[in-house]
């Protein structure tokens, strides 16, 4: 991005699900590329944006991961949050995060013992529904205990945080889509696939905002899309690692499927 962001035309922003879901090669559009991270959050989505927006002339379309958690998440609030801190700083320089020592390694995010049994005991590990690298379902009791536990991880509609982290994400993604609007970009708001057994642990009312806000932007602002592939039957469980993320070949998939409604919408007369 430092090197190329005048000429980019498909940026990809986002948490897991389109840091694992989409293969920016695979867009006709080129280059495309991602700047989606594993728990990402909307503020520093805006802050991606506003810190490559200005350079980038070519730009397109803003692919943005929208999932059941996307509305109730700031990485201040998680667990890891020094881990997750490092990133930004490490590889943005995002003044936000102030400089400790344990932010110039980026080796201070790993869990060392617990990788160690990753790569020694990986055939007698059972997932556990925790974040691990060996939380990854073998049968169909796997994937329902994965699901289960992962739906409940990222239930939060109910804690006294949520209104305040409503509103804040609410903020920035509008900050987002308007920044992107006054340049002629498209915003496409993605809900990736995901397994039944995921979405049918998922507390309602928290799907409902997920839902709502997607069809509110849609509605609000003319560049944005909204779509929700996470029932799309055209995907099953040989194309996920786990109950909510994609494996390679379902990203493969899912970018070209992406790419051919970008390509629609570039070129409405050849349909």
């Amino acid at each position: 991005m430092d090197k190329h962001a005048e000429r980019v035309k498909i940026l990809v922003l986002g948490s897991s699900g389109t840091n694992r879901g989409i293969r920016p090669a695979f867009f006709t559009y080129q280059p495309a590329f991602s700047c989606a991270g594993s728990s990402q959050d909307l503020q520093n989505d805006c802050w991606i944006l506003h810190h490559y927006l200005p350079r980038m002339d070519s730009l397109r379309y803003v692919v943005l991961n929208l999932n059941y958690l996307t509305m109730l998440h700031n990485i201040d609030y998680e667990e890891d949050h020094r881990a997750l801190w490092a990133i930004y700083h490490i590889y943005y320089d995002n003044p936000h995060y102030d400089a400790k020592w344990w932010q110039y390694a980026e080796i201070s995010r790993f869990n060392w013992m617990e990788a160690l049994k990753y790569v020694t005991e990986r055939d007698t590990l059972r997932p556990d529904g925790s974040m691990s690298p060996a939380a990854e379902p073998c049968n169909d009791s796997d994937w329902r205990h994965y699901a289960e536990a992962m739906a409940e991880y990222h239930t939060r509609i109910n804690t006294d945080s949520a209104g305040s982290l409503i509103n804040a994400n609410t903020l920035c993604l509008k900050e987002i889509i308007c920044a992107c609007l006054e340049r002629n970009i498209n915003v496409i708001l993605l809900t990736c696939p995901e397994h039944h057994y995921y979405r049918d642990a998922l507390d309602r009312q928290q799907l409902a905002l997920m839902r709502h806000v997607g069809n509110n932007m849609r509605a609000k602002y003319p560049n944005v899309r909204y779509i929700d592939l996470s029932a799309d039957p055209n995907f099953d469980v040989s194309e996920m690692v786990n109950a909510n993320h994609l494996n390679g070949q379902g990203a493969i998939k899912l970018t070209l499927m992406l790419n051919d409604s970008i390509s629609k919408w570039e070129h409405p007369t050849q349909q």
